[in-house]
């Protein structure tokens, strides 16, 4: 005999909202244990060499990217107008 799921049982099921504690702006920073605070600095401090490396590469790659998109408009310009003078090289007859 199965028992019937409770909405804490259930997978994927939510417990009940009065049963989640909130986080506030008033939380003591002497109330964080020691170690959850480095591990905070540390993740913080992983996120900030992250986005400096990936500034880093984007400003190495912005004259190679710039010189690929001046690249593909001339040569969509250029295809183009080869398919307009070919319109007019070869009218259709009506």
């Amino acid at each position: 005999m199965t028992l019937p799921l409770t909405s804490t049982d259930a997978p994927g099921g939510m417990p009940d909202a009065a049963g989640i504690p909130t986080l506030t702006l008033a939380l003591e920073t002497s109330s964080i244990p020691e170690a959850v605070r480095v591990a905070l600095d540390v993740r913080e401090a992983e996120r900030a060499a992250l986005f400096a490396m990936s500034h880093e590469l984007l400003d190495g790659l912005r004259p190679e990217l710039d010189r690929l998109t001046t690249e593909l408009v001339r040569k969509s310009i250029q295809g183009l107008w080869e398919k307009r003078s070919e319109k007019y090289e070869n009218p259709r007859t009506q």
